[in-house]
């Protein structure tokens, strides 16, 4: 009787931290996926103008400044799908295929032209 009772108050607790975990994850949901959208369009936008050379404003200091905020939101936004994205990686098929060729971009981006 004092097992099933232990059981209980096992299977409770669990319920409760699971509650809360997509609690959290229902309310990181609701702005961390906004958060990195609209810091992408607006980078995608300063990102151009800076490409052609247009100076006007404060484009720089928006587009640097605001990579750290799109930055934030994309952290957020993947560790909110770390479960699909670590399947992802972990299986053998094409997957294998494009993570290995984007780590090795990945370390080209590194390495000094000279």
């Amino acid at each position: 009787m004092m097992l099933c009772r232990q059981m209980e108050v096992f299977d409770n607790a669990n319920a409760n931290s699971n509650q809360t975990f997509d609690t959290m994850n229902t309310s990181m949901k609701s702005w961390a996926t906004p958060l990195a959208t609209a810091t992408f369009f607006i980078l995608a936008v300063t990102g151009t103008l800076m490409f052609f050379k247009v100076e006007a404003g404060f484009i720089k200091p928006v587009h640097e400044w605001l990579s750290w905020a799109m930055t934030a939101g994309v952290a957020l936004h993947i560790f909110r799908q770390l479960e699909i994205i670590y399947r992802l990686l972990l299986q053998k098929t094409r997957t294998r295929h494009y993570r290995n060729r984007t780590f090795s971009h990945l370390a080209l981006c590194f390495r000094s032209i000279r």
